[in-house]
């Protein structure tokens, strides 16, 4: 899979429960606020591309995606209970859970386009290095 369906794969896949969700949702305490979770998401989808984008084994990527997980909860001040509890309990609400998700995208887009503007290099560029 290529970096663009790469990114794109799990917005698919969020679309998807969007269709199927149409609860009403009251947020717990407990639950990780919006403000926090969109830059910690962005952190996690970050470093999912940067282990992609490495030409090794699946099982070399996972382990060093479990090695850098908590030190992207640490930096945002999260432990992994209200992470996993965050996650469960907005796939109950798909449709906030794609709004949360716009957010991220958005800043995804943001980003790279710093990069870019940096770089002066454009989407496919970095195939050819």
């Amino acid at each position: 899979m290529g970096k663009l369906g790469t990114l794109i794969f799990p917005f698919l896949i969020l679309g998807l429960m969007v269709s199927c969700g149409g609860k009403r949702m009251k947020v717990p305490e407990y639950i990780v606020d919006k403000e926090k979770l969109v830059p910690l998401l962005v952190d996690i989808h970050l470093t999912d591309a940067l282990l992609n984008k490495e030409k090794i084994p699946y099982t070399e990527k996972y382990e060093r995606a479990i090695q850098m997980y908590p030190s992207i909860l640490l930096k945002h001040n999260i432990n992994r209970v209200e992470f996993d509890s965050t996650i469960r309990f907005y796939a109950k609400y798909p449709k906030e859970f794609a709004l949360i998700y716009e957010d991220v995208l958005r800043e995804l887009s943001i980003r790279e386009g710093d990069i870019q503007q940096t770089t002066g290099m454009e989407e496919g560029d970095e195939e050819e290095l």
